[in-house]
């Protein structure tokens, strides 16, 4: 008998700079390993260091496929004429 004691994966939203002016963002979500079934992970865009005058508020699916470890999800930018900091 063969155990599975693989545990099961986490995920990781990685951090992205872009210039405003830019349309959209993509941004990777990888898994820390393979699942043998398609991963479905729900992801809504909040204000934390961007402004909600920055981007479209966002609910956004991304499936990785079993087997396979990335994904990505696409954000729309609102470009503001705002003068701020970088955010």
């Amino acid at each position: 008998t063969i155990i599975d004691n693989d545990g099961a994966p986490t995920v990781t939203i990685e951090d992205v700079i872009i210039d405003e002016d830019a349309g959209t963002v993509t941004i990777p979500v990888t898994l820390s390993n393979p699942s043998d079934e398609d991963t479905v992970i729900e992801i809504v865009t909040t204000t934390g260091t961007a402004g909600e005058d920055d981007y479209e508020e966002t609910i956004v699916t991304v499936t990785i496929p079993a087997g396979e470890t990335e994904g990505e999800v696409i954000v729309p930018i609102t470009e503001d004429t705002t003068d701020e900091e970088d955010e």
